[in-house]
């Protein structure tokens, strides 16, 4: 199961999930600046998910969109492993990021920080902006309200959307200083993130059943013409 947040400025043009026209076997949301996305799965079981790697230094400069490294996985025909093997060659054209990607049987993570692809066993991981399960406090506490989640053997897909909502907000203390300064650390330090500019643009649960049945539902938060909070639920269903 993955339970995702897309954090982004709210001016950038955006299509949420659906099936491709220039790719059917795709499914996915759709950055319109840059053509690409950060979650996506195809008919044939893969999957895969994007985060941006903070780093003020990184975000100057040219640079491939870091969007392109989903639907580049999800039409490759390369075995998983291969796919992996072929990174650390081309993950310099882009500014820093971290790649989940895997299929059914498998997930790898990898990030151009780390330069180093990690097959993930079984468990409970958690990932913003920086490496798989640094401890930032909205991964801890999103890990911990997964955790009793699961423990609790009667979640449904509503309650890790309730996780997605969380906004508790840390302590100063508590933030790591990524550069962006305090205003923008508060700003950042929550799961679901309000700001005037920038903020939780869509939220996403994917669940991969035992007879590899899968469930894709995401809802985007427009702005409606007040500026008020908006849902917008899409919601597909795979069947091998």
């Amino acid at each position: 199961m993955l339970a995702s947040n897309r954090d982004e400025f709210l001016s950038r043009p955006t299509v949420p999930l659906g099936y491709w026209d220039d790719s059917d076997t795709i499914l996915a949301g759709r950055d319109l600046e840059a053509g690409g996305t950060w979650l996506g799965i195809n008919s044939g079981g893969r999957f895969a998910a994007l985060t941006n790697y903070r780093e003020v230094a990184g975000n100057v400069g040219s640079a491939n969109s870091r969007g392109e490294l989903i639907p580049h996985f999800l039409r490759s025909t390369s075995e998983i492993q291969q796919f992996a093997d072929s990174l650390p060659a081309i993950s310099g054209q882009y500014r820093g990021f971290n790649l989940l990607f895997g299929d059914q049987q498998q997930m790898l993570h990898y990030s151009n920080r780390e330069r180093k692809a990690v097959a993930l066993v079984p468990g409970i991981y958690g990932i913003s902006n920086r490496l798989l399960d640094t401890d930032w406090p909205k991964v801890v506490r999103g890990k911990t309200l997964l955790k009793e989640q699961l423990e609790s053997k009667s979640f449904t897909a509503e309650d890790l959307f309730t996780l997605l909502r969380d906004s508790n907000r840390p302590d100063d203390s508590l933030l790591p200083d990524t550069g962006v300064g305090i205003e923008w650390e508060r700003l950042l330090s929550t799961i679901f993130i309000r700001g005037r500019t920038y903020g939780t643009r869509s939220s996403a649960v994917l669940l991969v059943h035992q007879d590899n049945t899968t469930e894709f539902w995401e809802r985007s938060y427009p702005l409606d013409e007040t500026g008020s909070l908006k849902t917008d639920e899409k919601y597909f269903i795979i069947t091998p």
